[in-house]
């Protein structure tokens, strides 16, 4: 998908979508029009007047500005604790397993030793 470039005379500027949500990008350093994202989810207008904020902020100023979105990625987040917890505890049964296994077989060995002496 090609985003669209805009230009003011002084910045060049990208227009692309966040999951979901338009953002407006400053090229020349790669950050996100705040005041913009806050005022696109608030269906109002404001060419590219704002504060600027570093790409990886933008998750955090959707939660806070839209409800629904914070949900969205709060069910999220949810799951990839659930699945987290999840391997986790497998991974103990699993180390608990080969410690078993190798009791197992020490005695095996242990045994045989004795059986054939």
């Amino acid at each position: 998908m090609q985003s669209p470039v805009e230009s003011n005379g002084q910045e060049t500027f990208i227009k692309t979508s966040y999951n979901g949500i338009e953002i407006t990008i400053r090229k020349s350093d790669l950050y996100v029009n705040a005041s913009k994202l806050v005022i696109s989810l608030r269906n109002n207008d404001k060419k590219y007047r704002g504060y600027w904020v570093h790409r990886k902020l933008v998750n955090y100023i959707a939660i806070w500005v839209s409800p629904k979105y914070a949900s969205i990625v709060g069910n999220i987040m949810d799951k990839i604790n659930e699945t987290t917890i999840v391997e986790q505890e497998a991974n103990k049964a699993n180390d608990r397993m080969n410690c078993v296994q190798k009791v197992v077989d020490d005695v095996t060995d242990f045994l045989s030793a004795r059986i054939t002496k």
